[in-house]
């Protein structure tokens, strides 16, 4: 979803781009991490799609 999101962005379709950024955000908000390594990797992910 962030990289669709990217190619819309690029694209100058910033209304594309928000739609997918929030589904990527949902599916990181649902996801369960219960290793650190997954959590901070989950902590980069989310920054990125911000």
């Amino acid at each position: 979803m962030k990289e669709e999101g990217n190619s819309f962005f690029r694209l100058k379709k910033f209304d594309n781009a928000l739609e997918r950024y929030g589904y990527a955000k949902i599916i990181l908000v649902k996801s369960k991490f219960e290793e650190e390594v997954d959590k901070f990797e989950m902590w980069n992910l989310s920054l990125c799609i911000l």
